[in-house]
């Protein structure tokens, strides 16, 4: 699976973005928690000093009450009421009592704390609530104590005092009701919202608020513990606004523990931080476009000149080494621009240079002079050389003008080499009207001979093909002769060291030339060592005479390749046959059985020349028979 790749330009765009957010963003959020780490502090702060200016309202409050009920039990008017236990008189009493320091409602109790006379009905006072405070006056050394309860679902602050006739006979109650009034004047000294409310029932009771009665909320009951436990401000969104909420109980031992809630919008606390917070975000939305345009902008930079170097890079891998660079930039990507240029000029000089060589010598050996350099050396190689003459060129060249030899000798060299380097056979040199080819150097191929021998085949039929249109001409046909060798051979660069040449040297490459020449002798078009015919068992061979040629005194084997095995008819196929019996006979001196054999061949093809060479010696042999190291082998004299 091909691997994805990103463009530069876009990682350039995700770095510089991804920068700017990453610093941008953190300065930010930075800005953002510290200012809501400082606002609510700053709340938090304000709420717990307010708290304690409740605390000193409500204790304050306590000890004017306290006085208050002290001057109102002295009172001459109301003893005298009580002493003659009048309940309208008292009721008439308490009215004016509870109207002159503006409580909301006056009880008188027995010593036990039973309800005597009370400007309020009976069912809006608690009995518990009043011998809890009366018990609490007693232990007091002012025989005065206040509390705040609720009564009848309304919380009251009620103050406690005795009736003195000189000891006490009675308790006076007074009480005072903590709405929302009451609330109000806390607010501007607390400087908060405040909420007075208590959990009834396992519900949560608003008694007074300084919060309009729509935007209220009900408290749970487990929050409210929370938020009184100590340091246990908490943050509470209500409406659309976020609030720092702090609850402290008002009366440690009620009977209904009541609750004031004080809170402080955090928004409002938060309000002169945002022109900053604005500000920054303004800030990082500038920052991001204009790193998106710096980005871009360096992006395009970078990447508009590189895809015009890829894009003429591609070309120039088609073989289009016009495609050059243009840039007017002086940094890196011009003088990048520059080099792919000067390449360009210097690859086109060296296809020039490979096209004229590839002209000269073989394209497999030019690119062999390419790739390992012109140095002299050789290396011994395994390989195949064939030779290939063409036959009466002397006569030919006498008979044409020299333009329609030259025009004649290109056709003839161009069918020969097509033929050659279509089995991946190597043009060595021409060498006059003959040709040197390699087959396994300089490029290595398993099969080198059998490519050879099918080489020597193509070259047979393009002759033939060559004559056929020759003939029609009115021209004289052309002949010619392979010789293949196969064996270890010396590979490289020979020469000198100002002129060398790719090539091939050794003793089977003179053995190649010489078997070229022997075909005249036996007049077939291609001949083949042992070797060779060992090397390429796919072909069909004809064994023809054990030679010893000039200049090497071993004999060699000679065959004619006739084609691949299996696609011969059967009558060649018996011929063969017939051949190599009367070829054993001859190499068992058994003369005259070799030549009825040959006798009948040539019936067959009274034209060959080879059973007549062979006729011809067996005359020569009967007349003066060989000794006794004769083993049929034959010399020539002549290359």
């Amino acid at each position: 699976m091909r691997q994805r790749r990103y463009r530069f330009r876009t990682r350039v765009l995700a770095f510089l973005v991804g920068l700017v957010l990453g610093v941008q963003g953190a300065a930010l959020v930075a800005v953002y928690v510290g200012t809501t780490w400082y606002a609510r502090d700053q709340v938090e702060q304000r709420l717990g000093d307010s708290a304690a200016v409740f605390a000193a309202v409500v204790k304050r409050q306590e000890q004017q009450l306290a006085q208050s009920a002290r001057l109102v039990t002295g009172d001459f008017g109301f003893k005298s009421a009580f002493g003659i236990r009048h309940e309208r008189t008292m009721v008439s009493a308490l009215g004016n009592m509870a109207t002159r320091i503006g409580a909301d409602s006056g009880f008188v109790t027995d010593l036990d704390g039973k309800l005597v006379a009370g400007t309020a009905p009976t069912d809006s006072i608690d009995e518990r609530a009043v011998r809890r405070l009366i018990e609490l006056a007693e232990s007091r050394p002012d025989i005065t104590a206040t509390d705040i309860d609720v009564i009848a679902g309304r919380a009251f602050q009620t103050v406690a005092a005795p009736l003195m006739a000189p000891v006490p006979v009675a308790w006076v109650l007074l009480g005072f009701e903590l709405d929302d009034a009451f609330a109000r004047e806390l607010k501007v000294l607390a400087a908060a919202e405040v909420t007075l409310g208590a959990v009834v029932d396992g519900d949560w009771v608003t008694f007074a608020s300084t919060i309009a009665t729509e935007q209220r909320v009900d408290f749970n009951p487990a929050a409210i513990e929370s938020f009184a436990a100590p340091g246990g401000s908490r943050m509470l969104t209500a409406n659309g606004r976020t609030l720092v909420t702090l609850a402290r109980p008002v009366n440690g031992g009620g009977i209904v523990p009541v609750t004031v809630v004080l809170q402080n919008s955090l928004d409002d606390a938060l309000a002169p931080f945002q022109p900053l917070r604005i500000a920054l975000a303004a800030l990082l939305g500038l920052g991001l476009a204009v790193s998106l345009t710096g980005a871009w902008l360096i992006g395009r930079s970078v990447t508009a000149p590189v895809e015009r170097l890829a894009a003429a890079v591609g070309r120039a891998a088609d073989g289009d080494y016009g495609a050059r660079v243009e840039t007017r930039r002086n940094d890196e990507f011009g003088a990048l621009a520059d080099s792919f240029n000067h390449m360009l000029d210097g690859l086109k000089e060296r296809d020039q240079a490979r096209d004229l060589l590839g002209k000269v010598v073989s394209p497999q050996i030019a690119g062999e002079l390419i790739r390992s350099g012109v140095e002299l050396g050789g290396e011994e190689r395994e390989a195949s050389v064939l030779f290939a003459d063409m036959r009466g060129f002397t006569a030919i060249v006498e008979s044409m003008p020299p333009a329609e030899l030259v025009a004649m000798l290109n056709e003839y060299f161009s069918r020969l080499t097509e033929a050659i380097e279509s089995c991946c056979g190597v043009i060595d040199k021409y060498i006059g009207d003959a040709i040197m080819a390699v087959f396994g150097a300089p490029v290595r191929h398993g099969n080198h001979a059998g490519q050879a021998v099918s080489a020597a085949l193509r070259i047979g039929q393009a002759v033939t093909e060559m004559n056929v249109t020759r003939t029609r001409q009115g021209l004289a046909k052309l002949g010619c002769g392979v010789g293949i060798n196969t064996g270890t051979l010396v590979a490289g660069n020979m020469g000198s060291r100002r002129r060398m040449n790719y090539t091939v040297v050794g003793d089977g490459v003179n053995i190649a030339a010489r078997l070229e020449g022997l075909t005249r002798a036996y007049d077939v078009a291609a001949l083949v060592t042992e070797a060779t015919s060992d090397a390429a068992p796919a072909m069909l061979y004809r064994e023809l005479d054990r030679v010893r040629v000039k200049g090497r005194a071993e004999p060699i084997r000679i065959f004619e390749p006739l084609g691949r095995a299996g696609q011969l008819p059967p009558e060649t196929i018996d011929r063969i046959a017939r051949w190599e019996e009367a070829l054993g006979h001859y190499r068992a001196r058994n003369w005259a059985a070799a030549d009825a054999i040959l006798a009948e061949l040539m019936r067959g093809e009274p034209e060959s020349t080879l059973y007549a060479l062979f006729r011809a010696r067996i005359v020569t042999l009967q007349r003066s028979p060989p000794g006794a190291a004769w083993d049929g082998t034959f010399v020539f004299a002549e290359k």
